[in-house]
């Protein structure tokens, strides 16, 4: 047989954790499209411009509210690198990045509530 003419046989586990990634993928592009705030070299070389920034994330994305002096700093550390990564990524890519939902989260975190392993480790 031609190598299209194989079947590869999948079981129901792999069916399972293909599913999974492609509804993560799916709820990622959809997070990005829909509440992306965007952030330039500007804002990262001036420390007053990327704190209004990181209020204004939270303010309009209601993540990252917590309170907490100590929690907050650590945030807005994992916010900036985080705009870090997206403006190294729009200069190498052919489309936009933009900071969204997980812009505030620790690696740790998204592992935990979304099951999947980074690129990027956010451990702030």
């Amino acid at each position: 047989k031609q190598w299209y003419q194989r079947r590869v046989a999948i079981t129901a586990g792999e069916t399972k954790t293909i599913m999974k990634c492609i509804v993560f993928v799916l709820g990622v592009l959809v997070a990005i499209v829909s509440s992306r705030l965007s952030v330039t070299k500007e804002d990262l070389r001036d420390a007053r411009r990327l704190r209004t920034l990181f209020r204004q994330f939270r303010a309009e994305s209601g993540v990252g509210n917590h309170g907490n002096l100590a929690e907050e700093n650590l945030r807005f550390r994992i916010f900036k690198q985080s705009a870090e990564f997206v403006i190294s990524q729009n200069q190498v890519r052919p489309w936009k990045s933009g900071l969204n939902k997980f812009s505030v989260m620790t690696s740790a975190e998204k592992r935990k509530k979304y099951r999947l392993r980074l690129c990027v480790d956010t451990t702030a």
